[in-house]
């Protein structure tokens, strides 16, 4: 609950800096320093070397992509499966898609989690949308596609110029 009350809080500064200002594009980083300098907003406490470790470490995770060795398709390597502590604190803990020991069920927590997102994405995306085009009613109406099965088939056969997919760099074999 402080989270919620905190981020209250921070658009009540971006409101007020918007006010100040009277820019109606916001930057980010000019605010804080604003709000530092000018409201005395406190900046928030750095995480420590671990958290900040473990961030990069994620964020590297991420960017793990193998290719297949049959089709010679990308995939990602290491997946995380989001928890959460029994004091409501999240945290993820990672697998590896190739290790043997990487259960059917794994992946299936994985590409459900992922999805959620997706489909949250989607729906903040129409309600966005929609609200633009109730306000703004004598525009042409924002209509967002949905659905994304064409753009997903195009990507999957789009050869990306700059991949590598074996040591030599051939993609021709």
């Amino acid at each position: 609950m402080k989270r919620r009350s905190q981020d209250r809080d921070y658009l009540l500064i971006i409101r007020q800096w918007m006010e100040e200002t009277g820019s109606h594009d916001i930057d980010m980083d000019a605010v804080a320093e604003w709000a530092h300098r000018v409201l005395g907003t406190p900046y928030p406490s750095l995480p420590s070397p671990v958290k900040l470790l473990a961030k990069k470490l994620a964020r590297a995770a991420r960017e793990d992509i193998r290719y297949d060795d049959e089709t010679r398709k990308p995939y990602r390597g290491l997946h995380p499966i989001r928890h959460t502590g029994a004091g409501g604190e999240q945290y993820s803990l990672w697998f590896d898609i190739d290790d043997s020991d990487t259960t059917r069920k794994k992946m299936e927590i994985n590409i459900t989690q992922r999805r959620e997102s997706m489909v949250g994405d989607a729906l903040q995306l129409k309600r966005d949308a929609d609200h633009w085009n109730r306000v703004n009613s004598e525009e042409e109406p924002l209509e967002p596609q949905l659905d994304l099965t064409f753009d997903v088939e195009l990507r999957e056969h789009y050869v990306d110029e700059g991949a590598d997919p074996d040591e030599d760099g051939d993609q021709d074999d």
